[in-house]
């Protein structure tokens, strides 16, 4: 699966938590979300500096800034950004990576270690090439590419 098919069919699949997707489709559509999060998280960067910036210049003084002197608008907008930005991919990366794990076997429960701070896991077993024939999520997308490993 390429970049652009992978992405498209993320997007059409958004919350689809059924199936099984492949390990280029999982990894294109997260190098995509971080390709996507990249300019955001320098936008939410330089808000933060130009809103601390009084503390950077007061540092040398032995003045001490007080709250009034700091302008907390750009960093709002560069947090208001960056968490709307967070929650459009929230919902699709979960859905993929869980059909990732049907994929390999595993069923989708899996995610629930990134919530306790185990979220290797996860990203490990969607290392794990898929596994073959059809399985209780779905026929084996690697099928035709199969044929010649795995007679029938």
């Amino acid at each position: 699966m390429s970049f652009g098919e992978s992405i498209k069919t993320c997007w059409r699949k958004y919350a689809t938590f059924e199936g099984r997707a492949r390990r280029s489709e999982y990894w294109w559509f997260y190098l995509f979300i971080q390709l996507v999060s990249i300019p955001f998280s320098l936008i939410f960067f330089v808000t933060y500096m130009i809103t601390l910036w009084p503390a950077f210049e007061a540092s040398g003084t032995g003045v001490e800034p007080r709250f009034s002197d700091f302008n907390f608008a750009p960093m709002l907008v560069g947090i208001a950004l960056l968490v709307i930005v967070s929650l459009v991919f929230l919902l699709p990366s979960l859905a993929v990576l869980v059909r990732r794990l049907h994929d390999i076997g595993q069923p989708g429960w899996w995610i629930l270690l990134s919530f306790v701070g185990l979220g290797i896991v996860p990203v490990i077993m969607a290392i794990m090439d898929s596994a073959p024939y059809d399985n209780q999520w779905g026929p084996d997308p690697k099928a035709g590419e199969r044929s010649l490993y795995y007679p029938q």
